[in-house]
């Protein structure tokens, strides 16, 4: 069973804070845990496993930050900031994706 953030769950298990390199690994079981529904939202149509997975192994571009809301050690949602290159003027993409309780 994984842990979901309640009003009972203590605030030091709660934390928002940048992905680290090393967590890259955690991506896929956060897009994985979302709903058929949200995952098509997040990703702009049926995404399997495969592109999933896929997804995740390129985002360690230095440019992109993305940030992760953790229960307890699991990222339950993740916000994503991209540059779009070849835009004047500079422009970025946001995501973000929050599993339900």
């Amino acid at each position: 069973m994984h842990a979901r953030a309640t009003a009972s769950t203590p605030p030091a298990a709660r934390v928002i804070r940048r992905l680290l390199p090393g967590e890259r690994d955690l991506l896929p079981g956060h897009f994985l845990r979302l709903s058929a529904e949200d995952r098509h939202l997040r990703f702009g149509g049926r995404t399997g496993e495969d592109r999933v997975r896929a997804y995740c192994a390129r985002l360690d571009r230095p440019l992109s930050l993305v940030l992760g809301y953790f229960v307890d050690g699991v990222p339950r949602g993740v916000g994503e900031l991209k540059p779009i290159t070849g835009t004047l003027p500079p422009a970025a993409e946001l995501a973000v994706s929050v599993e339900a309780p």
